[in-house]
């Protein structure tokens, strides 16, 4: 018995190490589990079948191979962005349950919950709009769905810890996110930070993942970089309310904290689906009552049940 454990502890190490090398990484752009890389990519590779079928599949280059982030400008009216910021502050106002904060960055960040519900049906114009549409296809090579949907207010902080660190997200292979920006994002009012793909790359092959506890602020990045002859070129783009981000979580990036005012947000995890997130969402909404972080374990599992918390 104790052989068994010994044998399967040796394993678990072989494992980790193998998905934390640089060929991995390279191949998935993450450190999850082998066997659920390959159920996404499957599972993306039968959504792309099921889509062809009745569509055009001329589609352009997938933004987010060259780029860890694109920008469609104008996704929704300013308005209605700044009328759900509002919205956010009454929640706030009022201590609403779907407003919480999490111990460790309470005087950061407050997260508001379920927001499609909670900030109304307008979250989903993002969607709607033809651009953001084809960018999301060009990506998925086919239908897409929302994983999970949460929104996010920053506030001015001198912290750095959690998301403010340099960091790659452990998403699944063919995902990606979008921040719907509900207020201005620059340097002033807090923005998100980038490495590009092949800084990121380069980071890697360094040594420097960003994965856990090993997470740094910038100064030790770029003392990191300077040890080993790197780069330190982080990028970001600015935003205007109603502008949307679309990015590859799992490339090196950051939170920076606004100096003034406060930075409202949208962010919505995509997957593939073998349907449009229209109908998917009809039939698999209660997924996103629940289910605001993490990722199924098998992408065909739209129950609640399915989501593993990250």
């Amino acid at each position: 018995m104790h052989t068994m454990k010994t044998l399967h502890t040796v394993a678990d190490t072989v494992l980790k190490r193998i998905r934390e090398s640089s060929p991995y990484y390279k191949h998935y752009n993450n450190n999850v589990q082998w066997g659920i890389n390959r159920k996404y990519v499957k599972y993306g590779n039968e959504c792309r079948r099921e889509y062809a079928k009745n569509h055009d599949t001329n589609f352009p280059p997938n933004p987010l191979i060259e780029a860890p982030a694109t920008m469609v400008k104008g996704a929704i009216s300013s308005d209605s962005a700044k009328a759900m910021s509002n919205k956010i502050s009454q929640l706030i106002e009022k201590k609403d349950k779907c407003i919480y904060r999490e111990p460790e960055c309470k005087d950061m960040q407050a997260v508001i919950l379920q927001p499609i519900d909670n900030l109304g049906d307008g979250v989903l114009d993002v969607l709607r709009n033809p651009e953001v549409n084809d960018v999301l296809l060009s990506i998925f090579r086919g239908y897409y769905t929302i994983a999970t949907a949460i929104g996010f207010r920053s506030y001015p902080n001198n912290h750095q810890k959690s998301s403010w660190l340099w960091h790659s997200d452990c998403y699944p292979a063919r995902t990606c996110k979008i921040f719907l920006h509900l207020t201005k994002a620059d340097e002033e009012t807090g923005v998100t930070d980038f490495m590009s793909v092949e800084d990121t790359e380069a980071y890697r092959k360094a040594g420097y993942y960003g994965l856990g506890g090993e997470r740094l602020v910038g100064e030790d990045v770029e003392a990191f970089a300077k040890k080993h002859g790197l780069p330190y070129r982080p990028f970001h783009i600015n935003a205007e309310p109603g502008d949307a981000s679309i990015f590859d979580m799992n490339y090196l990036h950051r939170a920076v904290a606004p100096k003034k005012e406060y930075r409202d947000v949208v962010q919505l995890l995509f997957q593939p689906s073998p349907i449009s997130w229209e109908e998917d969402l009809e039939r698999n909404g209660e997924c996103l009552r629940h289910c605001a972080r993490g990722f199924a374990k098998d992408p065909s599992d739209r129950s609640v049940e399915a989501v593993s918390m990250m």
